[in-house]
């Protein structure tokens, strides 16, 4: 009781409950925080400030597992694991966030529990329950994984769980749901709702990338597309690779969009400053990209103009001013796919662009310094 007390005291909110069957036209997304020591607690504010209906994580939301070495993860203990999740929720910019609006999500990998986290992770229970006590939103996931649904009127937002069924990232037959998500997603998907959301922690249509970054297996990917042959009006949403883009995918029947928001503490240039932005704008196609990426810390937002039938979606900075700005229009995603015919191209293309890629980013460079260094021991050396 007196423990209640202190907590009522010092203001810690549990925050709003999500409220389904009732219009929703604003809504706002993020992912990977890494809680050791927020340097970005400005975007949670900007989030609160841009005033969304419902704020969605796509995972990440705090980073459970730790070091051993560099870039070699593994499991904490549930007391840190916790303690990580209490700290950021009890912070000022969450609970500011928390007393503006709803909030619901997902995990991916680091809040799962490991990096790259897959069905066999042993520890995925525990994940599980830590993370829907943080959500606190008031749903029932009374099967395996966090997959989850709520319905708005005219907008149903589907959430998919990308770790509990899938299998290992390196295994090329695997699949990246399982089948009972699969067979609950095609019902999802058949209600009569004029915009669906689906929301998950990975890429989906970054297949024409070559890259250490994860992403749906590719047959997951390829009946994801016959799904939504099937069902349009269909929006794409995903976290994880810590910049935020937009893509439309030429290899569907219908329209697709897929919005990226990721890096809400950190982003590959607060990493890897100049590097990040060679990497991704040499290396990395821009195959299905609408506009730039954008590589620092972000967020992302959905407006939809129900009367309209119009959805405004952009990626935000920390200060709440848009980076990649588009305007959809809903019977686009119901319409034909007008970049269809670039899919019956041979892919082979992307592979060559790659290796040419590749050569730029990685090895030019080593021989420009080495014919530099040439040119110069040749004009002020006598024994070259």
């Amino acid at each position: 009781m007196l423990f209640l007390c202190l907590l009522l005291a010092i203001g810690i909110s549990s925050g709003r409950k999500v409220s389904e069957h009732r219009k929703i036209s604003r809504i706002a997304f993020g992912s990977c925080a890494n809680q050791f020591g927020n340097t970005n607690p400005e975007i949670f504010y900007s989030i609160a400030n841009w005033k969304p209906e419902i704020y969605i994580w796509l995972g990440d939301i705090i980073y459970a597992d730790r070091y051993s070495l560099p870039k070699i993860f593994i499991p904490t203990d549930e007391k840190s694991w916790r303690l990580k999740y209490n700290n950021f929720k009890n912070s000022n910019e969450y609970q500011n966030l928390m007393n503006t609006t709803m909030i619901t999500g997902i995990y991916d990998d680091h809040d799962y529990g490991i990096n790259d986290g897959d069905k066999s992770f042993i520890y995925k229970e525990l994940g599980k329950k830590l993370v829907l006590e943080f959500l606190d939103d008031g749903s029932i996931r009374d099967h395996e994984g966090i997959y989850h649904s709520f319905v708005f009127e005219d907008l149903k937002l589907i959430l998919l769980d990308v770790r509990w069924f899938r299998d290992n990232k390196w295994d090329n037959e695997g699949d990246s749901i399982g089948e009972e998500q699969w067979a609950w997603l095609e019902k999802e998907l058949q209600s009569g709702e004029r915009v669906k959301i689906i929301g998950n922690g990975l890429q989906v249509n970054t297949f024409d990338r070559s890259g250490p970054a994860e992403k749906w297996h590719e047959k997951s990917r390829l009946r994801l597309w016959k799904l939504l042959d099937k069902y349009p009006g269909v929006l794409l949403l995903s976290g994880d690779v810590h910049y935020g883009e937009l893509l439309r995918i030429p290899c569907s029947k219908h329209v697709v969009y897929e919005m990226t928001s990721s890096g809400l503490t950190h982003s590959v240039f607060s990493t890897y400053n100049m590097i990040s932005w060679y990497f991704l704008n040499i290396w990395q196609s821009f195959t299905f990209n609408v506009g730039k990426k954008y590589l620092h810390k972000n967020f992302g937002t959905i407006e939809i103009d129900w009367e309209a039938q119009i959805i405004h979606v952009s990626i935000r900075d920390s200060y709440n001013i848009p980076q990649i700005e588009h305007t959809i229009l809903i019977n686009e995603l119901y319409g034909p796919n007008p970049d269809i015919e670039f899919c019956q191209a041979d892919f082979k293309v992307l592979k060559y662009k790659h290796a040419l890629s590749a050569f730029a980013v990685f090895i030019l460079p080593f021989l420009l310094i080495f014919l530099a260094t040439m040119i110069f021991l040749r004009k002020y050396s006598n024994s070259f």
